[in-house]
């Protein structure tokens, strides 16, 4: 395991919030109507359920009129906003500002579960789950009270029980049932909700999505140091990929397939990619180019929970890693040539968004998540996925999932969305690492959403995609003698 040095800046972070408390305007009221993503309702939950904190004083917290008061101490870190019933109602910011600056005793910080959607959905006004049903012009009604498992719900849906309680679909767990991102006592949190269990909800859409995918991102690899191959998710569904070459510029076509989740790509050596998805079903599909050919989407026959990501540890080799079903744990297969698809592993760790695989050298593993709470972790193998190191933090929450590649045995790329805890969420991040200095973090900013991806073309230099908040995609460039280019480059629509 690389020597970890923690990350400082969330310190800094809450100083300035401190400062700026005066600006601060509490009361959460609503917001102006527009067009929003999916991943822009995913991303304000998640931070609001992965935010970490700890009241400068202890607070004796209001909860509820049944549920009473709840203890918070100031020796404690807790993770998600606080659970609390009443009118004003915190945002991310305006909790953050009061829990670092209160003088303790009796509080009302926090908001509750319907304040927490209608702050996800980005809504005119605080809606109640007595009223938001009512709300049709900002809210499509998918059906009525018992029919959350009848409609096909995507992330970002919820699910009303009208006068108690209102929470977002996250994903189908595959044992009939889903889990959710919600607003409930004592924290915001994601839990598990059996089909049974939620018989008196109706299922909801909010209006105005301009967007349906979950963390959308493209990936990309490279064969030689003439070619990059970028593979993404189309507006229907279809796996897209553009190429570009040295002699040609930038190509783009379809390697069809039908996913509802981000695909990936690997090459290992030159003349050979596989792109591999989960189809709508979670089942993970394969598709191999050789001989300038590719071979048609194959089943490989196991349901995921997120879309893979995959790395090459030598010429002969594929390893993927993916989210579990049910049990949001970290799974990875290995492939060699010689005896094909071994047995899935499972190495723990909990995660609700796709992991990132890097391979420094044959016989070396890293994946590195965003954990349960935000978090970056890292889980290493040095002879090739035998026996793992276990799970490690890195001390500091990231935006995404990350994405990542390694340019020698010695260093290790990494990139990610900035999570809204520490400034603009939409800011392009890279964390490098390499043996003699450790870890050094930079910001490239950007206007992006979804997940990057990353490709090397050779030791030298690296190609970084992300897809931006106008739904095109981007490119920026890196190399050894020259550095980073001045800004990305617009490829067009995602």
């Amino acid at each position: 395991m690389f020597n970890i040095n923690k990350y400082k800046m969330a310190s800094l972070v809450m100083l300035i919030v401190s400062l700026a408390l005066s600006t601060v305007s509490f009361g959460w009221s609503g917001v102006t109507w527009g067009n929003m993503e999916r991943e822009e309702i995913v991303r304000i939950a998640d931070d609001m359920i992965d935010v970490s904190w700890r009241p400068l004083n202890n607070i004796y917290n209001y909860r509820s009129p049944s549920g009473g008061y709840t203890w918070f101490y100031s020796n404690t870190t807790y993770y998600g906003v606080a659970y609390m019933m009443n009118n004003p109602v915190d945002d991310l910011a305006e909790f953050l500002a009061h829990v670092n600056t209160t003088p303790g005793g009796t509080t009302y910080y926090g908001n509750d579960c319907s304040a927490f959607v209608s702050m996800c959905w980005k809504m005119t006004q605080r809606h109640t789950t007595s009223s938001i049903e009512g709300a049709t012009s900002y809210v499509t009604l998918l059906g009525s009270d018992g029919q959350c498992d009848d409609v096909s719900l995507i992330i970002g849906d919820a699910c009303n029980d009208n006068g108690s309680h209102i929470i977002l679909f996250d994903y189908y767990s595959g044992s009939g049932g889903m889990y959710s991102m919600e607003q409930t006592p004592a924290t915001a949190t994601r839990r598990y909700w059996s089909w049974s269990s939620l018989a008196s909800y109706r299922p909801l859409r909010r209006k105005n999505l301009v967007d349906y995918s979950q963390y959308d991102g493209p990936a990309a690899c490279s064969m030689n140091s003439g070619r990059i191959d970028v593979v993404s998710r189309g507006s229907a569904g279809q796996v897209k990929l553009r190429t570009w070459t040295s002699g040609g510029g930038w190509t783009t076509g379809s390697l069809g397939g039908v996913t509802n989740q981000s695909p990936t790509i690997v090459s290992r050596t030159n003349g050979i990619l596989d792109a591999f998805c989960a189809s709508t079903d979670g089942i993970l599909h394969q598709n191999h180019y050789e001989n300038g050919n590719w071979s048609g989407w194959q089943n490989l026959g196991q349901t995921l929970a997120s879309g893979p990501a995959a790395c090459s540890q030598n010429s002969t080799n594929i390893t993927i890693a993916a989210r579990g079903v049910g049990n949001n744990n970290v799974w990875v297969r290995n492939w060699n040539s010689s005896s094909g698809w071994g047995s899935w592993v499972n190495l723990g760790g909990i995660t609700y968004h796709s992991p990132c695989i890097v391979s420094r050298a044959s016989g070396t593993l890293d994946v590195f998540i965003r954990d349960g709470n935000g978090y970056l972790q890292q889980n290493s193998s040095y002879n090739g996925g035998s026996t793992w190191s276990g799970w490690a933090s890195y001390g500091f929450i990231i935006g995404s999932s990350p994405a990542g590649l390694s340019r020698s045995s010695s260093n290790v790329e990494l990139f990610y969305r900035q999570s809204f805890v520490y400034g603009n969420g939409n800011n392009l991040m890279g964390y490098y690492w390499n043996g003699a200095t450790g870890w050094a973090v930079a910001g490239h900013g950007g206007q992006m959403v979804g997940v990057p991806s990353v490709a090397k073309r050779d030791s030298n230099t690296m190609d970084v995609f992300v897809r931006g908040l106008d739904g095109n995609l981007y490119q920026l460039g890196w190399t050894a003698a020259g550095g980073w280019w001045t800004g990305f480059y617009n490829m067009g629509a995602y």
